[in-house]
């Protein structure tokens, strides 16, 4: 289990590795429950998060650009504004997370392998009010009952996605 004071080295560590400064060691944070935190704003931009639980955490604003995020839960999570950009969110669980205007653009939202628990990217129910989804991979996603309303998904995969009761 991660101490508050290790989190804070790790985040500490990382931002010197995001500027490129000497003892800057990407985050690593594996399989870890964060349910519930207050984390807005943060740079995990390039970090490795596979699996933690990031549900019902206040996310507004923070920088998951080009993270490994699969298998992740942000189930009913308050993420708006925050970027997704290129991150791998395989078999990521963001059932009713508040997601408006987050960038999603170029992300790996498609179900997990076959051996993995999770099979599908569910999003159920999120709010996604002008998200980014600009040439996201979304095959086979679960968005029954998400609002997309001006959400973007210019060369988006969509193949297979359950759109049932979904705000376009």
């Amino acid at each position: 289990m991660l101490t508050a004071q290790e989190f804070v080295e790790i985040l500490r560590a990382h931002e010197r590795f995001t500027r490129r400064e000497p003892n800057g060691q990407r985050a690593r944070i594996e399989s870890e429950s964060l349910s519930g935190l207050r984390l807005p704003g943060l740079n995990l931009r390039e970090s490795v998060l596979t699996g933690t639980d990031f549900s019902r955490c206040v996310l507004t604003g923070t920088d998951f650009g080009r993270a490994a995020l699969s298998l992740c839960s942000f189930e009913s999570a308050d993420a708006d504004q925050a970027n997704f950009a290129e991150a791998n969110l395989r078999g990521a669980n963001l059932a009713n997370a508040k997601l408006s205007e987050a960038d999603f653009t170029g992300a790996d939202l498609r179900p997990a392998p076959a051996e993995n628990k999770t099979k599908v990217a569910s999003m159920q129910g999120a709010i996604m009010k002008g998200a980014a989804f600009d040439r996201a991979q979304m095959a086979s996603a679960d968005l029954r009952g998400t609002d997309l309303s001006k959400a973007s998904f210019d060369d988006a995969d969509i193949t297979n996605a359950n759109l049932r009761g979904a705000v376009l």
